[in-house]
């Protein structure tokens, strides 16, 4: 199999998980030499049947006699056709269009699986989930990096273990505006100590991230992972402000639990991610369930829904 090839199967197997996650079924794939036809059905909320013919293309855009015969392959099967090319085009859309419109690309298939919120707690008290090998602390992290692509519907760039000797955060975590988190993730059984000796680190990564984002996406929160924290209160307070001044950044703290909290209800509305107000969510400190189920319901009331699929 050649490079295209490979470039193309990745291509599919991205937009199925996530066709599939925002509730779309499948009925059939046909493939052609420069594209792949899916066959796709979703109810929608009044009870019809939306009957799709997606053709999906790693070239540019699709040529006038390939929408022509695609089109007429919709219309005998009674489908709408949807034209996804890399680069899109009138009537065609690009791939990041196409996958913000679901509300974001989907990570590998962990993610959606029942086990996934077990693995993820078990992993970040150092611990080796049941039926996986490996390195435990390594394995939290590729954990925290799939439940953050899901969540935040973008690629996060994986460093950390990757990168042994090197002075690098574990991740970098894209937010859909393409601002940036710089992400460590904590396998700890005692939780993490959030003590200033411990967040230095984090606090020369965050400064070599606004370097390198120059020009680019804005270093918005430095995002701490782990069981839990030995911290509370006050003292979790005054080291969350003693970091923003050293920074200028928000630190935040997530537990596992609490993001495999966030995973499970965006997977009951994954169409709803890029709505999600992630900078209020990554605006300092300890980070809880209900500050995301808040942001979840005034997403879902206020967002205006321009076509019912």
């Amino acid at each position: 199999m050649d490079a295209t090839s490979n470039t193309r199967s990745d291509t599919v197997s991205l937009a199925t998980r996530t066709l599939l996650a925002a509730g779309y079924l499948f009925s059939g794939a046909h493939r052609q030499p420069n594209h792949i036809e899916l066959k796709c059905e979703r109810t929608t909320r009044l009870g019809a049947s939306l009957q799709l013919l997606i053709a999906i293309t790693d070239r540019a855009e699709f040529d006038a006699n390939e929408i022509i015969e695609i089109t007429y392959a919709a219309r005998n099967q009674n489908r709408a056709p949807v034209f996804v090319s890399s680069a899109g085009a009138i009537g065609q859309l690009s791939l990041t269009e196409f996958f913000d419109a679901l509300g974001g690309a989907v990570p590998p298939w962990r993610v959606l699986t029942t086990e996934f919120p077990r693995q993820l707690v078990t992993a970040s008290r150092n611990e080796l989930p049941t039926g996986l090998s490996g390195e435990a602390w390594l394995l939290f992290e590729d954990l925290v990096a799939d439940g953050l692509e899901f969540c935040l519907g973008r690629k996060v760039n994986r460093m950390g273990g990757r990168r042994r000797g090197r002075k690098v955060s574990d991740m970098i975590a894209a937010l859909p505006d393409f601002d940036v988190a710089v992400v460590d993730a904590k396998a700890s059984a005692d939780g993490f100590n959030v003590v200033w000796d411990e967040l230095r680190p984090l606090v020369e990564y965050v400064r070599k991230q606004k370097t390198r984002q120059q020009a680019g996406g804005e270093v918005v929160a430095a995002l701490v992972v782990s069981s839990k924290f030995q911290q509370t209160g006050d003292a979790l307070a005054k080291v969350t402000q003693e970091f923003f001044g050293e920074t200028r950044t928000p630190l935040c703290l997530m537990s596992a639990e609490t993001l495999a909290h966030l995973v499970n209800e965006l997977l009951k509305r994954p169409d709803i991610r890029v709505a999600i107000r992630w900078k209020m969510i990554f605006s300092g400190g300890l980070i809880l369930p209900r500050n995301f189920e808040t942001e979840i319901e005034a997403a879902s009331t206020e967002r205006c829904e321009l076509r019912d699929t």
